[in-house]
């Protein structure tokens, strides 16, 4: 049996979920488990932040249209952020590991080089 209490926190649950206001924003980027690691920790209640099928995906939630304007234009400064320093974090991965073969190449060739027959008056 339901209580006039029961019936009113059901009917404001529902008002709630009626009176929310959702985006989705599906990001394509180049690194997306990345990006959306560095974005997760900026989510909130409202925000969640995941990868689908090779994308990272963000569903904002939130009871207001501005309050929803403001957290998309936080959330879109946050992934530009996240973008970026992933770029460069790519590109940096990709200059140290040819900067490192380059090294241990050049230093193999020096070793051939200054290498002397001990054996020889």
């Amino acid at each position: 049996m339901m209580t006039g209490d029961d019936q009113t926190e059901t009917t404001d649950a529902t008002e709630a979920v009626i009176g929310t206001r959702r985006a989705t924003i599906t990001s394509e980027v180049d690194s997306p488990a990345t990006v959306a690691a560095a974005i997760a920790p900026d989510d909130t209640e409202e925000i969640d932040t995941r990868v689908e099928d090779g994308l990272v995906v963000s569903t904002i939630e939130r009871e207001t249209t501005g309050g929803l304007e403001a957290t998309i234009d936080d959330y879109v400064v946050a992934l530009d952020v996240a973008t970026t320093t992933a770029g460069h974090a790519t590109v940096d991965e990709a200059g140290i590991e040819a900067a490192i073969e380059e090294s241990q190449t050049d230093s193999t060739a020096e070793q051939l080089d200054e290498r002397h027959d001990t054996d020889s008056p």
